[in-house]
This record gives structure tokens, C-alpha cells and sequence, in this order.
């Protein structure tokens, strides 16, 4: 559970809507930064800057594979419960007035006419009957059937769409298997063009976006001086191409 001192930075950290995605994403299963850059459409350097704040607070944790890939998973599976009591604590421990995170839970906390007079139980009329029963049965006559099936016709597409999210997620699995196979034959077959383990993880950094030099000493966390060095053997070699301070594959191979 958070101490009280944690809860308003906490609350910060997850009012980003970006990093909320990536945690459902890593719920899933580990992930690597260009495989959560391309899954969720975020740029890779936003993916290690949100990545890198979580790995700080301790949210996530990291692994790597046979292959020097970095994955991220969530360092323990949480959950947060807002009530009135910690929206107001967390006000006087100086979270915004205007935070999202807060106005949604203020929103969604339960009003205080609804409990009883000891606070905790539906309210009861003189004659013994539930307040919550009345309700419930006032609700009942107003549902007509086409608020039914507008409702049933909802869960049947969050049914459809979850069974089509574990197919993609069987078919990820799959083309991963396949990324570490080509990984293993550009090792083995192509060591003599890619020299070094440094070489080799900028080729597989750089296989799908364009990135500085900067950035990937920081992706990497490899010294800049030594992410330059392995650049520049790869440009040579015909391997990477510059266009300003950006870093790319090239397309063709020209001598």
C-alpha cells in the first residue's frame, strides 16, 4: 500500500494517458522499446523517456535476452483505489486542482446521501424498506429493451475485440520468434560486416526508425562517444546512412 507522501506523485506518473498504455501493454507481457513505439504509436524517444521515469519510481523493471534486447515488465502487478478520503489527502499533499486523475475520481465517488446514517448501508425508510431497493425497482420499470440489447450488443464487441486482441498477441508471439531467428543468422552469417555486439545493436535499434546519435546512446546506454565510433563503421561498411543528425538503414546498397 502507499504511504501518504507517495500517493500525489503516484497520481502524476499514471495522469500521463500515455504511460497508463504502456503499463496495460506491459500487463500483457514484457516488451521492448520499438515494439511498444510500434504497437501503440508513440515515438521511441517519448517510449524511453515515459520508460526510463517508471524504471526510476520502481514501476518497472527490466531483462535482457539472449540477443542484448531490453525488455521492460512492470515490477509489481498494482492496482489504485480512489476514495473521498484520499482525493482530499492527496489535494492537501499538493496534487493540482485541475489534475484529470482527480476530477475523474471525484466524479466518480459515491455521493453521501447514498449511505445510511452510519455511513457504510443503504439507507432505510420508517417502514423497514431499502432506499437502494426502491431505486433499483424505479430503474427497472424505465429500462426498456432496446436499452437491453444496446447494452448486450456492447459486451458482444468488447467480447470480439478482446478474442481478436489474443490473436494478435498469439501472432506477435510468432513474429517474435521469427525477429530472433533473423537476429541469430545476422549474428552468425553476417559477422563480418557486423563486427561488434555495439554494431549490432544499433543495426537493431536503427531497423525501424530514424535516430540520433544522441538518442541512441540513451536507448542503448551506451557512451555517445562510443555509439559515434560504431556509426561510423556502419556508414562505411554502406550498413547506415545520415541525413542531419539522424540515423537510418539504407535502403540499397551503393558502393
Amino acid at each position: 500500500m502507499l504511504e501518504d507522501e507517495n500517493v500525489s506523485r503516484m497520481l502524476d506518473i499514471l495522469g500521463n494517458k500515455n504511460r497508463r498504455r504502456i503499463i496495460m501493454l506491459l500487463r500483457e507481457r514484457p516488451c521492448f522499446v520499438t515494439e511498444i513505439s510500434d504497437l501503440l504509436m508513440i515515438s521511441p524517444k517519448a517510449v524511453i523517456d515515459h520508460l526510463q521515469l517508471m524504471e526510476r519510481e520502481q514501476i518497472l523493471s527490466v531483462r535482457y535476452d539472449l540477443n542484448r534486447r531490453k525488455y521492460y515488465y512492470l515490477s509489481n502487478n498494482f492496482q489504485i483505489v480512489i476514495s473521498p478520503e484520499a482525493i482530499s489527502n492527496a489535494e492537501y499533499e499538493g496534487l493540482p486542482a485541475d489534475s484529470a486523475l482527480l476530477k475523474e475520481a471525484k466524479s466518480r465517488a459515491p455521493h453521501n446521501e447514498a449511505a445510511g446514517a452510519d455511513g457504510y448501508g443503504a439507507a432505510s425508510d420508517t417502514r423497514g424498506t431499502s432506499v437502494a431497493d426502491k431505486d433499483n425497482a424505479a430503474v427497472s420499470g424505465r429500462i426498456s429493451d432496446a436499452d437491453v440489447g444496446r447494452t448486450l450488443g456492447c459486451i458482444s464487441d468488447i467480447r470480439y475485440l478482446m478474442e481478436s486482441r489474443s490473436e494478435i498477441l498469439s501472432d506477435l508471439r510468432a513474429l517474435e520468434s521469427e525477429v530472433n531467428d533473423k537476429i541469430l543468422e545476422l549474428k552468425t552469417a553476417c559477422k563480418e560486416i557486423i563486427g561488434s555486439e555495439t554494431e549490432l545493436n544499433l543495426v537493431l535499434a536503427l531497423a525501424g526508425y530514424e535516430i540520433s546519435a544522441e538518442d541512441l546512446s540513451q536507448l542503448l546506454k551506451t557512451p555517445v562517444p562510443e555509439v559515434a565510433e560504431g556509426l561510423r563503421g556502419l556508414e562505411a561498411k554502406g550498413i547506415v546512412e545520415r541525413t542531419g543528425s539522424l540515423y537510418r538503414i539504407c535502403d540499397n546498397y551503393v558502393r
